[in-house]
């Protein structure tokens, strides 16, 4: 039996640095002509404040890295992020 590609797993506190600049390095290449980097506090806020304690963040991990994630909010079922790398 083959190994998967990656797996799919809950967030974890450690895994923030990593997902937040995933995220920001995904949206940089779809709107290049904007500085996320000079957003990353307002990002690190909204992660810490709005996403970890409502949404349900499922990341996915290849070949022990962390390589996207969705976060979904529980109580309507949106799909508010998903971020691959």
């Amino acid at each position: 039996m083959r190994n998967p590609c990656f797996i799919l797993r809950p967030y974890c506190a450690v895994d923030e640095d990593t997902a937040i600049e995933l995220w920001r390095q995904t949206w940089q290449l779809v709107y290049p002509a904007i500085d996320f980097s000079s957003r990353l506090e307002w990002w690190r806020q909204r992660w810490r404040n709005e996403l970890v304690p409502t949404a349900t963040i499922t990341v996915a991990e290849g070949n022990g890295k962390l390589v996207g994630f969705v976060t979904v909010d529980p109580r309507t079922l949106d799909l508010d992020q998903m971020v691959v790398a």
